[in-house]
């Protein structure tokens, strides 16, 4: 009898071991794929604003990167994920235990904060005369004559850009443009929503990721990624206790993910020509361009496969009051969202069958180009895929982003099937454009249904 009730102790304890086992890696699995949204946002931000944004104040629930602006040095050096500013959910910044995700950014005058801080396309990939980047930023120059590296004298050279370090076991790993922190299952060190903050850790693997970067142009403070180690240990009292889970990601990652990358710049070439006199600007308010299969055919008819056009630039002729416009995608081909006939496009690069695939998502983009007009407005309709929606608009004048140049929208709710207009855009200050490109931000997946080019003094929709 008493072996009976031991075997059966025996076996009771090891279910629920292996349901914890299982809970454990069910969690582990849920916030990696959280961290992995964080990242493609991450990346989008940066191909939209030339940087990536500050942490948040970890104490508010705004969301708000902290200041909310391209800078030197960031305010919450030691905050948490800035999910409003990446077009994010508050949910999408927390992890499994419901705590928030800790966000460590490459700050500083070489960092990727100030304004252009995270883009080397004014590097040059090929330069008989390379020169040295010059500080206190050491970033690429208007003049295409400094190289991206690796290598020392260069936009990476680890002496001018050392970023942010993670001993990665008992190795140190440099360059890194941002870490990201789950304080893991005991949660030590998290900010919680509303506002407090759990225990600081004891283990000093575990307070080290609590902790802000070395105020640049240091590099001491190093970050930690190792195995866990919590089998009989006191996270409140054990210096050797870990459990937290990191994503970091190198400089140059980031920016080639971005598509923000050196270029092959022509040696000693004149700086871009001027609009030539043909061109003129829009007068008044043009109707909105529908963007289906017949407007897609209306100068050389598309050969499709399925939804794919199996082209990534193609003209179309939006009449007479705005002449030819040229469609280019980033990431993949144009596609349509349904077959025979289409009512949107969206970008893709395989599996374009269904609408997750052939929508526009991650750091994919559509980029309209007015041929021989320019523009003051601008406005476009979207179809988006999940029930909330994110983009950027990027404003262009003869190939190069306009100061001012990029508007970023909240998360907004949206309906399957109803046009979402965001309307009224344009530069700050107001100029003239000849091109827009329009992006997903965060997780958002979508199709653009419209589009309309006005003049700036009137109304866009």
């Amino acid at each position: 009898m008493v072996a009976t009730l031991l075997v059966a102790a025996s076996a009771t304890l090891a279910i629920r071991m292996a349901a914890q086992v299982g809970d454990r890696t069910e969690r582990f699995v849920q916030t990696q794929s959280h961290m992995q949204r964080i990242r493609l946002s991450l990346h989008a931000f940066a191909a939209s604003h030339g940087r990536l944004p500050c942490p948040a104040n970890g104490a508010l629930d705004t969301g708000a990167a902290a200041p909310n602006a391209a800078t030197t040095l960031c305010t919450s050096r030691d905050g948490t994920v800035p999910w409003a500013t990446l077009g994010l959910s508050p949910d999408d910044a927390l992890d499994a235990w419901g705590r928030k995700i800790s966000y460590r950014v490459y700050d500083g005058a070489a960092g990727m904060t100030p304004l252009q801080g995270a883009s080397m396309t004014d590097c040059d990939t090929v330069e008989a005369a390379p020169v040295a980047p010059v500080g206190p930023d050491f970033q690429c120059t208007a003049g295409h004559d400094v190289m991206p590296g690796p290598g020392v004298n260069a936009y990476l050279d680890p002496t001018h850009r050392p970023g942010i370090t993670v001993r990665v076991g008992a190795v140190n790993q440099n360059q890194m443009a941002w870490v990201l922190v789950s304080h893991g299952v005991s949660g030590h060190g998290a900010w919680l929503t509303g506002g407090n903050r759990m225990a600081i850790p004891v283990s000093p693997d575990e307070l080290a990721n609590t902790q802000a970067p070395s105020t640049p142009p240091a590099a001491t403070h190093f970050y930690v990624q190792r195995e866990e180690n919590v089998v009989n240990l006191d996270p409140a009292s054990a210096p050797t206790h870990f459990d937290d889970l990191l994503m970091f990601e190198r400089i140059d990652t980031l920016i080639r993910a971005a598509g923000r990358q050196a270029r092959d710049w022509p040696d000693g070439g004149p700086p871009p020509p001027p609009p030539p006199p043909s061109v003129t600007p829009i007068v008044g308010a043009p109707a909105g361009i529908n963007l289906n299969t017949s407007m897609l055919n209306s100068v050389t008819p598309v050969s499709y496969s399925g939804r794919d056009t199996n082209v990534a630039n193609l003209n179309i002729n939006a009449g007479a009051d705005v002449g030819e416009v040229t469609i280019s995608a980033t990431g993949g081909n144009i596609t349509r969202n349904g077959v025979p006939t289409g009512s949107a496009i969206g970008v893709c690069s395989s599996g374009c069958g269904n609408d997750n695939n052939s929508s526009m998502s991650g750091t994919e983009a559509l980029s309209f180009k007015l041929q021989n007009k320019t523009a003051g407005k601008f406005a476009v309709g979207v179809l988006s895929v999940d029930p909330t929606v994110a983009i950027s608009v990027t404003f262009r004048l003869n190939g190069i982003d306009l100061p001012g140049g990029v508007y970023v929208s909240p998360l907004v709710s949206a309906s399957s099937g109803t046009i979402r207009v965001f309307a009224n855009l344009a530069p700050t200050p107001a100029a003239q454009f000849d091109e827009v490109v329009v992006r997903p931000q965060g997780t958002s997946h979508l199709f653009i249904a419209t589009i309309r080019f006005c003049a700036s003094a009137e109304v866009c929709n």
